[in-house]
């Protein structure tokens, strides 16, 4: 599913409601490897706040066991 960011596809999202709803997305998750790491902690994480709907955005290491969550303050 895109994000309505500029042609930005997260590896797996939790959508609550009917797709294609923007408020209906919870979470997305960006699975991180050495070649895109610093575009998915720094640009889509800026483009992803920027998406009112997605409460929670998760950032799996594949290079060792580790998970980076931000939440949207409620």
């Amino acid at each position: 599913m895109r994000v309505l960011t500029p042609g930005r596809y997260p590896d797996a999202s939790v959508v609550c409601g009917a797709a294609g709803n923007d408020s209906a997305i919870i979470a997305v998750f960006e699975v991180l490897s050495p070649s895109t790491a610093l575009t998915d902690r720094d640009v889509k994480a800026m483009e992803y706040a920027s998406v009112p709907g997605i409460l929670v955005y998760m950032m799996l290491e594949t290079e060792r066991p580790e998970v980076t969550v931000r939440r949207r303050a409620t």
